[in-house]
């Protein structure tokens, strides 16, 4: 789906430039219109809607679970100091100079395909790099999750109450970028030790313990955190077993990491065959604009051959122009396609605005768009 329409109409355009009766213009109301133009703008708007299929039906294999969603903060200051790790933020610090941009070009005289496609780039390319970041971030937050709730695991299986055990593990283990986390939650859990060590627990102690993990879960900030650890409130304030309730967290973290490195595993394919198509229709449309749409080779053909009867009505510079364009959407579907699968609507913007900028750069220095 995402390479047939783009092939189809690169081949009905090559074609109809060496017999252009295969397609003659239409007579209507409001004048002749060219129906090459009308098939491939029409043929643009399908990639375009396809792509965007394409991305929806591909992010509906990800699990609810394993779908990083971002806060924007309540106040400037606090958008513009997270605009480097929350990709919300990122997105509305990075709309105003890509606004910017898209003025700038219509100024300086750029087609109004080109002005959309570079400003949307200009836009899209920071906002999925954050994004990437991001997630390589929250990554490494998941790893480590897992081996801080082993550890603690172990500390509480051998009778030692929960702060305690956060307490041994903040002081003891090497957690990377949950360090600091840790450290928090350990001088957070505090207050509750001697609750615990005293055989008893009041309310309050339960209500720190609480915030506590809360707090905790809202500053590692990711999906496999706050569908583990906030079940760990529940289940000790009902009074079960910490030994038990800490071994089955560790269980189910286990298990749910396993599944999240196997769904992105699986979801690699995906990738490469969204950026497969994008490479494969620039490829197809360079050689046709080299190989076909070229006045001295046309003349020479229509010379030797009736099959170019008119090539006088050939505009190699438009009809370029209008293969580029079918490129660009072809550009847009695959790497929303192929993001999606990768990390989500996010990587979907990184994906595609690097695609559309290569296009464009690769087309320009060609001079063939």
């Amino acid at each position: 789906m995402l390479v047939l329409p783009a092939l189809l109409v690169i081949a009905a355009t090559a074609l109809t430039v060496v017999v252009p009766e295969l397609l003659p213009p239409v007579d209507t109301p409001v004048g002749v219109v060219p129906t090459r133009a009308v098939v491939l703008y029409g043929a643009v708007a399908f990639l375009v809607a396809i792509g965007l299929a394409g991305a929806v039906a591909v992010g509906t294999l990800r699990p609810p679970s394993q779908r990083a969603s971002y806060d924007l903060p309540a106040t400037p200051r606090g958008i513009v100091a997270s605009a480097g790790r929350n990709p919300a933020s990122a997105a509305v610090v990075c709309a105003p100079p890509a606004a910017a941009l898209a003025a700038g070009l219509a100024v300086a005289g750029y087609t109004l395909v080109n002005v959309g496609l570079l400003s949307y780039a200009a836009f899209a390319v920071p906002v999925g790099a954050v994004a990437g970041r991001r997630t390589r971030i929250d990554d490494a937050k998941d790893r480590e999750l897992a081996d801080f709730v082993h550890a603690v695991s172990g500390h509480v299986a051998q009778g030692r109450p929960f702060p305690a055990a956060v307490e041994a593990v903040a002081r003891d283990a090497d957690l990377g970028v949950l360090d600091d986390d840790v450290a928090d939650l350990a001088f957070a859990l505090r207050s509750t030790t001697a609750a615990e060590r005293s055989g008893g627990e009041t309310e309050g102690a339960a209500d720190v313990r609480a915030a506590a993990i809360d707090r905790f879960v809202d500053r590692v900030g990711t999906p496999l955190a706050e569908g583990t650890l906030g079940l760990v409130t529940d289940a000790l304030n009902a009074g079960n077993d910490a030994d038990a309730v800490f071994e089955t967290l560790r269980i189910e973290v286990g298990r749910l990491y396993s599944e999240q490195r196997a769904l992105r595993s699986s979801m690699h394919p995906y990738v490469a065959v969204g950026w497969a198509a994008a490479a494969l229709v620039a490829a197809v449309v360079a050689v046709v604009n080299t190989q076909v749409i070229d006045a001295a080779r046309l003349a020479s053909l229509a010379g030797a051959t009736d099959l170019v009867t008119e090539p006088e009505t050939v505009l190699p510079d438009l009809e370029r122009f209008r293969l580029y364009a079918v490129t660009q959407a072809t550009m847009l579907a695959s790497g929303w396609f192929a993001g999606t699968a990768s990390r989500g609507r996010y990587a979907a913007l990184f994906h595609s605005g690097l695609l559309v900028a290569i296009c464009y750069a690769v087309f320009t220095v060609g001079g063939l768009a």
